[in-house]
């Protein structure tokens, strides 16, 4: 026999189940325990049955397995901090060096004192008389030759003197 929506409603409203509820709540855990025992239940036994039906927390294994991203990682972050403490101080003596091997504007000297005049400008006679002393004489060595005749310009080598 099928029942009406508003009988069904009218069995939830009227239900002692709630109260039943309520009752329950209200007790101690040990008020719980005395009743379940008064009605035959064994303690114990339930407790076994809770416990079977529990999920079980996973079991941590204390070896670690190995792991080819973590060593990568690590030897990738390792690398970047060696490169990091060599490039810092590296770059630290490059700069002193290119400070200190640069040219120094000179100081803010005092103007010399002015001298007495120059020499007088030699005439033109004597510069070409000049000019044809200062030429050093001919090298038997010539560095203006081309790679090809430099060898035969060169003169003949000393003889080797025999070992003792």
């Amino acid at each position: 026999m099928k029942r009406t929506p508003e009988e069904i409603l009218r069995s939830i409203e009227e239900s002692s189940v709630d109260d039943e509820i309520e009752r329950v709540l209200a007790m101690s855990p040990a008020e719980r325990d005395a009743e379940l025992v008064a009605a035959g239940y064994d303690l114990k036994a339930l407790d076994a049955q809770a416990d079977a039906l529990r999920p079980k927390p996973p079991v941590v294994q204390a070896a670690h397995r190995f792991r080819p991203r973590a060593v990568f990682l690590l030897a990738a972050a390792m690398s970047a901090l060696v490169s990091v403490a060599v490039s810092i101080p590296t770059a630290l003596l490059v700069a002193r060096a290119v400070v200190e091997s640069a040219p120094r504007a000179p100081a803010q000297a005092e103007p010399a004192p002015p001298t007495a005049a120059p020499p007088p400008a030699p005439a033109p006679s004597e510069v070409a008389t000049l000019r044809h002393e200062d030429v050093a004489p001919p090298s038997p060595l010539r560095f203006d030759a081309g790679p090809r005749d430099f060898d035969t310009k060169m003169p003949p080598k000393p003889p080797r003197k025999p070992k003792p």
